[in-house]
């Protein structure tokens, strides 16, 4: 039966309910091989605790039962002293050179794993009576020890010096009226789990506490409304992204008190989802939450020019450059023998899908030849926000001029028209001149 898990840069270790004790087996990940070093035998049956400290594996059985199993060999070492009257419950590791073992008597005591010696560092003396969590921080700029005290219901915070020599003196301490049998430390917050479902969350910094925000959507230069109240006064700062993101606001917030402010959604929020991140520092330390934001702008307006548009025989023909919006779903591209505007659209329109950032190719067919028409262009995105119309463009459709008349015969086959109002495809007139008029005489289509 699998009874516990310690992870490292290598792999897995498992600890397994053995007939002959403890059992530990190793898996690696990237291979999808279990085993390959074990499995090791303790000896020892019971099991409290498994961590990785160095080159060796140290196993908590309960009571002052501890074995030390090295990870090249295999070979294990029970503790040799008598540490008659101990109950080592959990450990606190770094995986490296620190090792801290809690006694539920009220104790914990350092493990040297070079030596298999103990050593204590916080008892009765230190106002312990009963622990039921430990936890360690070493990263950062100021590592320290966490452990419950459960008979007064206190969280207890050590710091370690720079020798990483443990304090008995309690840097900060929070109360709680459940029980905490499981700590997490981290440099900023300390994670603490109690009996009935319980998580907790404790820093020292100010506590900061930002109301959501209402679901609606918001658009560019629209007004964003937020409010946050910190239990601390300080110096707080409102950024996009993350705390060291864009500065939207600044100021000071007093103990208690919520603030409120209203900002304006800038080029700086992205389309989609923004974090907004509220944080207040002072001498303490900081406190941050956050919140997201829903933008969506409208689409890109198209670029559109006279050299985007020509005609076919009863047709017009565009050819323009798609905007880069990552939203984009589609354009409409509306016309008309009558001029129009945003606000008064013609009923003819066509839909065309495309992906951003892609050339868009667009025939208006069944059109009158000689009829002048009127046409613009704008975007949607997938959420259905449309974009402006694109400036409006004239162009008159004509019938097309065959390859005989061309080379001045009668007859021919059906080819580009010769009047020079077709923007689009009159470039390629002269050339193919060249080769009608080579081959005047077959008239063949």
């Amino acid at each position: 039966a699998l009874i516990g898990l310690v992870a490292t840069d290598w792999g897995l270790w498992a600890a397994s309910d053995d007939d002959v004790g403890v059992g530990l087996h190793t898996y690696d990940p990237e291979t999808d091989v279990a085993d390959s070093y074990g499995p090791y035998t303790t000896g020892l049956s019971g099991f409290k605790g498994l961590a990785v400290q160095g080159d060796s594996l140290v196993v908590v059985h309960g009571g002052d039962d501890v074995t030390k199993v090295a990870i090249s060999s295999g070979g294990a070492v029970r503790n040799e002293e008598n540490l008659s009257g101990r109950n080592f419950d959990a450990m606190a590791s770094d995986g490296d050179n620190l090792l801290y073992l809690m006694d539920s008597g009220g104790a914990v005591v350092r493990f040297m794993t070079s030596s298999n010696e103990y050593q204590v560092v916080l008892n009765e003396s230190d106002g312990f009576e009963t622990l039921s969590a430990i936890a360690m921080n070493t990263s950062g700029d100021d590592p320290y020890l966490a452990v419950f005290e459960d008979t007064v219901g206190e969280l207890r915070c050590f710091p370690f010096s720079s020798e990483s020599v443990l304090s008995d003196t309690v840097e900060q301490s929070f109360s709680s009226t459940t029980t905490v049998d499981a700590l997490h430390a981290t440099e900023e917050v300390l994670y603490a789990g109690g009996n009935g479902g319980v998580l907790a969350i404790y820093r020292s910094g100010p506590w900061v506490t930002l109301e959501e925000q209402a679901s609606e959507t918001l658009a560019a230069d629209e007004a964003l409304s937020i409010r946050f109240d910190s239990d601390q006064a300080g110096e707080y700062t409102v950024s996009l992204g993350s705390t060291v993101g864009t500065i939207l606001a600044s100021g000071s917030v007093e103990a208690g008190a919520s603030e409120s402010l209203t900002l304006s959604v800038s080029d700086e929020f992205s389309e989609g989802r923004n974090r907004l991140v509220v944080q207040v520092s002072n001498s303490d330390g900081e406190g941050y939450d956050s919140i997201l934001v829903d933008v969506d702008n409208p689409p890109s307006t198209v670029e559109f020019s006279d050299e985007h548009v020509g005609f076919g025989d009863s047709e017009i023909v565009l050819n323009f450059q798609g905007i880069d919006d990552e939203d984009l779903e589609q354009y409409e591209v509306y016309y008309a023998t009558e001029e129009f505007s945003d606000s008064a659209l013609p009923e003819d329109m066509l839909s065309v899908v495309a992906e951003p950032g892609e050339m868009v190719f667009v025939s208006i067919p069944n059109l009158v030849n000689g009829q002048q028409y009127f046409v613009g262009i704008r975007a949607v995105d997938d959420g259905g926000k449309q974009g402006a119309l694109s400036a409006v463009l004239s162009i008159i459709p004509e019938p097309a001029v065959g390859a005989a008349a061309l080379a001045g015969e009668q007859g021919g086959c059906t080819g580009l028209n010769s009047t020079g109002t077709n923007r689009l495809v009159m470039s390629a007139v002269p050339f193919m001149l060249i080769g009608l008029i080579h081959r005047r005489k077959k008239n063949a289509c």
